[in-house]
């Protein structure tokens, strides 16, 4: 039972900093009215928040190994809740940014110290489920941010609602510290010369190839569920499609609930086919790009079944970036898997800020300042796909590296059924 609140209570940090995470972006119309700017500058916030993010990833490991996942995960969400209240009194751009970048660099510490709590609690054989369900309840702070935060916004203004979720993390940080344990025998020891070995273990992380396999992997898999939850869905949804702002919140509320469904479901897989890892991550990758890409060219406004459609795909594929943790956790010894897991989240989040601003950028150059239209938003919606093909290309390219140097045999799919087949019959 400790085990599990200790993970529980971790999960909660973590849903706590995905409401922070995507706080801004439910609230982009508003942002830019309070700062009178425009969309590519509002874009430019997130953008700023998932570098740090992005940037911070590699010092949050090694912080991790030096201080504990307790320590940081306390941190971590009493950092963020301090950028939120900054934004939540801020009438000044700069004050502004210095507020998401706050937020970003405090967020870097929050998923991989929550997943640091699993092995040191649970037997290996629940360390993948346990890992996708860490995810995907963690994306409870979506409905956070898509439901509760943004009625406040609408009824009671900016400083309230930012508050309040600045409020709410504060009381997170002071339940981290209480309740969560590093350990269930005690303090574990750190090593207090982790960080004069970090350039020696980036290297070696980075020259192995299973380790570039996770980085494309999380980067195909996560960039475009986190380009929509972060930033771009909300005002897409709102102003792109006409849709009502219950509507949206519905929708996001679904983004939610396909990805609780979806990742136990994936851990399962990653679990029962280890080596058909890379094949599952394209498989749940197309299952968020083919709906994308029939809104694309959708005659109109696309009907309500067929954005369901695109949010259910998105859901399934986020979770899918989890299958590249999996995979720097198999090829990296364990001295070096803080490293390694730094730089496959690292390469996730490069790309969904590359996104991100993209679609900013694309959306300001196609409107020339007047409001934006359902083609202007498509169109710039649209500069997602050579990012899509580029870890294609990666993904392909490095698992065929990864094969080779590891002189792996992959089974047929044929043997791979008749397996399950026995296996079946056994029980």
């Amino acid at each position: 039972m400790r085990a599990w609140l200790v993970w529980g209570t971790g999960v909660v940090v973590y849903a706590t900093a995905i409401a922070h995470r995507t706080s801004l972006g439910v609230a982009a119309p508003q942002a830019a009215e309070q700062f009178g700017t425009t969309a590519s500058v509002i874009a430019l916030f997130v953008v700023l928040q998932v570098g740090m993010y992005a940037a911070m990833q590699v010092p949050a490991g090694i912080l991790l190994d030096r201080f504990g996942a307790r320590r940081m995960l306390t941190a971590g969400a009493a950092v963020m809740a301090v950028g939120q209240l900054l934004l939540a009194i801020s009438h000044s751009m700069p004050l502004a940014v210095t507020a998401r970048m706050l937020t970003g660099g405090a967020d870097a510490a929050i998923f991989i110290s929550a997943l640091r709590l699993i092995p040191a609690w649970f037997p290996v054989h629940r360390i993948p489920v346990l890992t996708q369900l860490t995810g995907v309840l963690g994306q409870f702070g979506q409905i956070l941010s898509a439901v509760p935060f943004v009625w406040v916004l609408h009824h009671f203004g900016w400083s309230t609602a930012f508050l309040g979720v600045a409020g709410l993390g504060l009381v997170i940080a002071v339940s981290a510290y209480t309740l969560i344990r590093d350990s269930p025998h005690g303090r574990i020891r750190r090593d207090s010369h982790v960080a004069e070995r970090f350039f020696g273990q980036l290297v070696a992380a980075a020259r192995e190839p299973g380790t570039r396999l996770g980085m494309f992997e999380h980067a195909m898999a996560a960039f475009g569920a986190m380009t929509f939850a972060m930033m771009w869905g909300f005002p897409y949804l709102l102003e792109g499609e006409g849709r009502s702002p219950a509507t949206t919140g519905g929708l996001f509320t679904l983004f939610v609930f396909g990805s609780i469904v979806a990742g136990p479901i994936i851990g399962h897989l990653t679990r029962r086919h280890p080596m058909r890892r890379s094949t599952l991550v394209m498989i749940v990758s197309l299952a968020g790009i083919v709906p994308w890409l029939i809104v694309f060219v959708w005659p109109g406004p696309a009907p309500l079944w067929l954005l369901a459609l695109v949010v259910l795909g998105l859901s399934i594929s986020g979770p899918g970036s989890n299958i590249g943790l999996d995979h720097a956790r198999t090829f990296n010894p364990p001295q070096r898997m803080g490293t390694a897991s730094g730089l496959v989240v690292m390469t996730g989040f490069t790309f969904v800020l590359l996104a991100i601003l993209f679609v900013g950028v694309a959306l300001d150059l196609v409107t020339g300042g007047e409001p934006p239209t359902l083609a202007d938003y498509r169109l710039a919606m649209a500069v997602q796909i050579p990012l899509w093909i580029i870890c294609w290309i990666g993904l392909l390219v490095s698992r065929q590296q990864t094969r080779r140097v590891h002189n792996m045999t992959i089974p047929t799919w044929r043997e791979v059924w008749r397996r399950e087949r026995d296996r079946r019959r056994e029980r």
